[in-house]
């Protein structure tokens, strides 16, 4: 009797834990460490940069950075991927400001250097989105937008584009299909158990703290995941500038030369 009301008491602890601990690694940002604070920015790169401070709808504040090429309206906003940080879509954005565009990258809300909040892989973060878009229009005269995102970010860049006809092109890394199925298939190949329980009680804390349903969350599935930037880093900026030049008007004029459709086929 004593064991069967240990394992009673037990089993929706250890249950209850781990779909907390689903929650927190899924939805709750990082804290920030001194560590965080030495890292890369632009002014490694010598470019010419603006950092800026940005406010949501919602009252988010957040941090990104604008790298400037006076004179050209093409303009690419790129968007990281889960707990993203401006930091870490640096070496994109500096080679495509490089090749003349304008480019804004910023941090999500919960980062280092914005304010605290949930995570809610796109269905709020679509209002820093949306901060930056009007930031380009305000400051960037006849500014040509396009849009880059990772991951959760090409997500955010799907959301963020269906509600901007302004948006010229997207460029989509890895965008997920559905956030309930990543997040189950991600429970069952890390922890090998059944992941459709640990995730519905994660959705449950998600939307008490946050007021978001992991339903609201369910674009369309890319190609492996969030990996072509590394497997051949000269290509995909060059593939990438290259459809940005094409859809957004850039005269290369000047700079390298980008591949053309053909060369890569």
């Amino acid at each position: 009797m004593q064991y069967a009301v240990l394992i009673a008491l037990v089993l929706p602890a250890t249950y209850i834990a781990m779909a907390y601990f689903v929650y927190h690694r899924s939805f709750v940002p990082v804290r920030p460490a001194d560590v965080e604070d030495l890292t890369f920015t632009p002014f490694e790169f010598q470019a010419d940069y603006e950092d800026v401070e940005l406010v949501t709808a919602d009252g988010v504040n957040f941090g990104a950075w604008y790298f400037r090429q006076p004179g050209s309206p093409q303009t690419v906003i790129v968007s990281g991927g889960h707990k993203g940080q401006r930091q870490g879509a640096l070496g994109i954005s500096i080679a495509l400001w490089r090749k003349g565009f304008n480019v804004i990258v910023y941090s999500y809300r919960g980062m280092l250097g914005s304010d605290r909040a949930p995570i809610t892989f796109g269905i709020k973060e679509v209002l820093e989105l949306q901060a930056v878009i009007a930031f380009a229009r305000k400051r960037i005269p006849r500014a040509r937008i396009g849009l880059l995102g990772y991951s959760m970010g090409a997500v955010v860049s799907l959301l963020g584009a269906a509600g901007e006809p302004g948006v010229e092109a997207l460029v989509l890394d890895s965008p997920f299909s559905d956030l309930r199925t990543l997040l189950i298939e991600n429970v069952r190949t890390r922890a090998r158990l059944p992941g459709t329980p640990f995730v519905w009680l994660a959705g449950l804390m998600l939307r008490a703290r946050s007021g978001s349903k992991l339903a609201d969350c369910s674009p369309m599935q890319g190609a492996p995941h969030a990996g072509a930037y590394f497997a051949d880093r000269p290509l995909y900026v060059e593939r990438v500038a290259g459809f940005f030049a094409r859809h957004l008007g850039l005269n290369v004029s000047g700079h390298l030369r980008l591949v053309e459709e053909e060369e890569v086929s």
